[in-house]
């Protein structure tokens, strides 16, 4: 299980960040996803993960600074998503999967570099919600990139 580690993702691009609200306020359909033909124990599982058939996930290039990040991630863990000088989301991890496929189904406009290292959450937390002076003690004050909190940071926002 997670350590509860927090790791904050960055949508700078005005027409992803679109995107990905409207899908993550949805959530995907598992079929859409998983087929029914994949039988591997991993689709078995993310299967269980969500009965109601809608999953909610997130996804990243297979680079080596997010893939180190990403090796990182462990259930339980927080996933925050930011635009620029806003937190658009925040949800629990649930699973991980490296795997082109799936990406391909959900985001393909990159078919050559897809977004394979995925993260299956809960249903997340969406909002709108400005990163003023105040968060700064919870997210820093630069919310770009992909990058995991230090200690410090996750444990304000365990505790609060």
């Amino acid at each position: 299980m997670g350590k509860g580690n927090v790791f904050i993702f960055s949508i700078s691009d005005n027409t992803i960040r679109t995107r990905y609200g409207d899908s993550t306020a949805k959530g995907f359909k598992l079929e859409t996803i998983l087929p029914p033909t994949v039988n591997s124990g991993m689709g078995e599982q993310i299967r269980n993960l969500y009965p109601d058939g809608r999953c909610f996930l997130w996804g990243a290039r297979k680079r080596q600074e997010t893939l180190t990040l990403w090796k990182e991630m462990a259930a339980e863990d927080l996933i925050v998503g930011c635009g620029p000088g806003v937190v658009l989301s925040a949800a629990f991890i649930l699973g991980k999967m490296d795997d082109p496929e799936p990406a391909a189904r959900i985001w393909p406009d990159s078919p050559a570099d897809p977004y394979r290292l995925l993260c299956f959450m809960e249903e997340p937390y969406l909002g709108h919600s400005p990163i003023v002076t105040q968060l700064f003690r919870y997210l820093g004050e630069d919310c770009r990139g992909f990058r995991k909190l230090p200690p410090e940071q996750s444990r304000y926002i365990k505790e609060d």
